[in-house]
């Protein structure tokens, strides 16, 4: 059975913060979702070392989207070291889809976080119909996640 897509997770060789201001966060959460044009990205979050990106699409995709998300924002943010990427983990049904979409938008809480730090670096905000940076995500989460 094929995979309904992919749970992609990147960080930095070093595991450095990948966005320590507001500022970065945005021009972060901005670059994520101008992928979504292309890929349809549902939800992605960047709490503090690394970025979680849920995208409905092929394995070869993911693997090519992170490869693409982990170049762009090295040059984007001009990070001193590359990215390491995990392997996509599958997303296999639709119970797991709803699960993955929860898990990623709430990594604040994993890691003990407040919502401040990472509600900036995530579309979360979009989710919620506060003002847009990813209009496709918002649009991928509704088709693909109805409820």
């Amino acid at each position: 059975m094929a995979a309904l897509g992919y749970h992609i997770c990147i960080h930095l060789k070093d595991n450095r913060v990948l966005a320590h201001t507001p500022v970065q966060q945005r021009r972060l959460a901005r670059l994520v979702a101008s992928f979504a044009t292309r890929t349809p990205i549902l939800t992605f979050s960047a709490p503090d070392t690394h970025l979680h990106v849920q995208a409905c699409c092929s394995r070869r995709a993911a693997g090519r989207l992170a490869q693409a998300l982990g170049s762009a924002l090295k040059q984007r943010l001009r990070l001193p070291v590359g990215f390491e990427s995990y392997r996509p983990k599958p997303i296999r049904d639709q119970q797991h889809l709803f699960n993955s979409a929860r898990y990623i938008l709430t990594q604040h809480e994993q890691h003990e976080l407040p919502l401040e730090r990472v509600i900036e670096a995530s579309n979360l905000p979009d989710l919620l119909g506060m003002p847009l940076i990813g209009a496709a995500t918002r649009a991928h989460l509704g088709r693909w996640l109805p409820r």
